[in-house]
């Protein structure tokens, strides 16, 4: 792939770490996890490894809000992001 090329991955599971440990340019990767289904809700968070270029973020959420998503920028990996932590409580007790 082009040296300019973005390497991102949707997960809200794995850490940009993990994904990136790995890679032999890991200043390019990134996550962004889009909420599903994307078509109605444009929410994206964006999650950068500790080696991501800043470059890469600025980039990345100019794309995205481009295009019409709603980028948020998050500053700390935590399990699920902020979106699935919200709502699985929710859902969990709608499940209940």
């Amino acid at each position: 792939m082009p040296e300019s090329a973005v390497i991102a991955s949707s997960t809200s599971s794995f850490t940009p770490a993990q994904l990136s440990c790995e890679l032999a340019h890991p200043e390019r990767f990134l996550v962004a996890h889009f909420w599903n289904p994307p078509h109605l809700i444009p929410l994206v968070e964006v999650l950068a490894g500790e080696a991501t270029t800043t470059s890469v973020v600025q980039s990345t959420m100019h794309h995205l809000r481009r295009v019409g998503c709603e980028a948020v920028l998050l500053h700390k990996a935590i399990p699920g992001f902020i979106g699935n932590r919200v709502a699985m409580p929710m859902i969990n007790e709608a499940i209940y």
